[in-house]
């Protein structure tokens, strides 16, 4: 139990630090458990992956100072590795994949170690630990753009880090996964160097996944590795999510807007876009759910001439439901697949105070259409009632109305979308009906008021400004008349005084 005392010095400390600013108001739902992501596999792990699980349970049974003392060996021996590396390749060796291997195994290691360290907030060191925690984040970061900043190097490694291509590619999977794990202790730039990782593996795995098919056997585990490697890179970029949120809450980005929490940053809005890029790769493994991570849950439906289906998703844990009217779908729109994900969106900030007083919810519900070639198809005169979107009222607060993501415009939209309030099992829903489809989730107010808000806010800030400037005006022209009134008199003074000197003399 921490005593008053030290509670009110410890306060201000928390709450003023430029370490961690709104560090009250940060939720700390990361994604750390290594074993649930070795247990989702259908295909088999690097043997490296279950050494560093035993090394992050035993590493939670140390002590605070043996944690420490751990993270530095553990510091050391990657920089050891480094070194070996530019050093073998200032001797000529053209091989050294063995010490690359070794690096991105030790890496990935320190970086998975480094998200079970806690920095207790009951203790005053809090920022001292935050601090160490950070230096050594950096120090990996580093050294990985130093070795893999290139995305042409990362292809080259997964070819020929070792002869099988298909560890090769979950080696940098779990490298970046791990990465992503520590969004709390990140520089201005860190998180650059991260994304440009996904990307390169996103970008160039219709490329990649031909030789890595060649040396599978079975069109079975064919599909079971396909899938694992989408999921990893679907993780990678859930996880990413809270980057760019600390980012924005760090000031290291454009801030979001104050009365609604979205992030208009250019960075956010690429994010979403890569979500959705990832995802789409889903389709071709036919109708499944995938509980891709704590934020990042898909459902995927295959047009199979079930004319009848109406298909329900109950996400509890969310307090989301889903209604599909998929025959009206597959028979009225002629598309061949319907995805519908609930994520976590990095368009809006994580800020409770959003949620509590206002402002938009950071839980989305994507529905998208598929062609058979895999495009997206864009309906904006959606029949009503064929899609239904609940979420449960006492879970988002102040939240009342239904919104979407206008990607055109880069803003949050009500148009289009009908709310409603309903009932299940004695609890209050908030319905929201598209018309067409987007993103969906629920504000406290609509688009019209919230750029009324804005438009009012900024009014206001302007004429504050006005009156403002006017003040200065007033109190700089009273300054000068008070400087000149003074000098006037001072020279009166002293023309007197030397005129009536002269008439002394002269008399």
């Amino acid at each position: 139990m921490i005593s008053s005392v030290k509670l009110v010095i410890f306060l201000p400390l928390l709450i003023y630090s430029n370490l961690i600013p709104s560090f009250l108001d940060i939720n700390w739902g990361f994604n750390f458990d290594l074993g649930n992501i070795i247990n989702q596999l259908k295909s088999s792990a690097p043997e490296y992956i279950k050494d560093i699980q035993k090394s992050m349970s035993d590493f939670m049974k140390k002590t605070d100072k043996e944690k420490d003392k751990y993270l530095d060996i553990l510091s050391i021996k990657v920089q050891e590795t480094y070194d070996q590396i530019k050093n073998g390749m200032k001797k000529g060796r053209e091989n050294v994949q063995d010490e690359i291997k070794e690096l991105i195994e030790k890496t990935t290691e320190m970086a998975n170690i480094l998200s079970y360290k806690v920095c207790k907030v009951v203790k005053l060191e809090y920022e001292e630990c935050l601090n160490n925690k950070r230096r050594i984040f950096n120090i990996l970061i580093q050294i990985v753009e130093d070795n893999f900043g290139k995305c042409s190097v990362i292809i080259d490694e997964i070819y020929n880090l070792s002869q099988n291509m298909e560890y090769n590619l979950k080696y940098f999977l779990f490298l970046v996964i791990s990465l992503t794990e520590n969004p709390d202790i990140i520089d201005k730039g860190t998180s650059q160097i991260i994304y440009d990782i996904i990307n390169c593996i996103l970008e160039k795995f219709p490329n990649l996944w031909p030789s890595i098919n060649a040396t599978i056997d079975g069109t079975a585990n064919s599909l079971n590795v396909k899938q694992d490697l989408i999921n990893l890179l679907a993780k990678s970029i859930s996880n990413f999510v809270k980057f760019i949120q600390y980012e924005e809450n760090y000031g290291f980005i454009e801030k979001a807007e104050n009365l609604t929490g979205f992030i208009k940053d250019e960075s956010a809005k690429k994010v979403y876009k890569k979500i959705f890029q990832i995802l789409k790769k889903y389709n071709e493994f036919g109708t499944h759910s995938y509980n891709i991570s704590s934020n990042l849950n898909l459902n995927v439906f295959i047009n199979n001439d079930n004319s009848t289906l109406i298909k329900s998703i109950d996400n509890k844990e969310k307090g989301i439901k889903i209604k599909l009217y998929l025959s009206y779908m597959f028979k009225n729109l002629q598309i061949h697949s319907v995805q519908a994900v609930i994520f976590e969106s990095p368009l809006i900030s994580f800020r409770t105070e959003i949620k509590s007083k206002g402002g938009i919810a950071n839980t989305f519900v994507g529905i998208t259409l598929y062609d058979k070639e895999g495009n997206e198809i864009y309906i904006r005169n959606l029949k009503l009632d064929k899609i239904e979107i609940l979420f449960k009222k006492k879970l988002f607060k102040a939240m009342k109305t239904c919104l979407y993501y206008n990607e055109e415009k880069n803003k949050m939209d009500n148009d289009g979308i009908y709310t409603e309030f309903d009932e299940f099992n004695g609890e209050e829903y908030i319905k929201c009906i598209p018309m067409h489809l987007s993103s969906f989730t629920i504000g406290s107010f609509g688009e019209e008021i919230i750029q009324q808000k804005i438009e009012n806010n900024s009014i206001f800030k302007y004429k504050a400004l006005k009156v403002g400037i006017f003040f200065i005006f007033l109190f700089g022209a009273f300054y000068i008349y008070r400087d000149c009134i003074r000098k006037r008199i001072e020279f009166d003074n002293q023309y007197n005084e030397y005129f009536l000197n002269d008439i002394e003399e002269y008399y």
